[in-house]
């Protein structure tokens, strides 16, 4: 049984991030990218660790629970002083960005863009302690990739404050179609 069959039989609830990212993508399920049922199983399965009632914590889950889409996940620390570092970044977007921004803070020169972009809309996920969805492209998207889809969720510490930012991202190497023309975010 897959994570969001699983999590719609066990948290009707928690549908709403499944449900939230279709109506972000938008257009009929045959015309989405592959990719969206990977999001779709990453968001199922942030929404079944951890207890009812809490942000799910970076200790409710093993990496190799991520197997599914370990190439494409990225994970970031929160600082103390408000700013991100990259703490894990998936085999397939090191390929695709040309680089290793492991270690290295989103807002840094060298890794801004490297997968998100904007250190303000994820310091507002995390503020909001809600999902974010993004998609699009433009002349500034990641590196030689016009477009791209992504999703973040913020995972907590034992204060029940965001310590982590666990995500995931596809990049692609093609022209954005109508309406992706432009990076979209939405909070769920």
């Amino acid at each position: 049984m897959t994570a969001s069959r699983q999590m719609e039989e066990q948290y009707p609830a928690r549908r709403i991030a499944i449900v939230a990212l279709n109506r972000f993508l938008a257009g009929p399920a045959e015309r989405r990218p592959k990719e969206t049922r990977e999001l779709q199983e990453l968001l199922a399965f942030w929404s079944l660790i951890g207890d009812t009632g809490r942000l799910p914590m970076r200790s409710d889950f093993e990496p190799q629970e991520l197997q599914f889409i370990l190439p494409h996940v990225f994970m970031l620390d929160v600082q103390g002083d408000g700013s991100f570092r990259y703490r894990l970044v998936g085999s397939e977007l090191v390929e695709k960005i040309g680089f290793d921004p492991t270690g290295g803070r989103i807002d840094a020169a060298e890794t801004r863009d490297a997968i998100l972009g904007s250190a303000g809309l994820i310091r507002q996920m995390v503020q909001r302690q809600q999902v974010m969805l993004a998609r699009g492209g433009s002349e500034r998207t990641i590196s030689a990739h016009e477009r791209f889809l992504a999703a973040a969720m913020p995972l907590a510490n034992s204060s029940g404050d965001v310590s982590i930012v666990l995500g995931a991202a596809f990049l692609f190497a093609s022209a954005p179609a109508n309406g992706d023309a432009v990076i979209r975010y939405q909070f769920i």
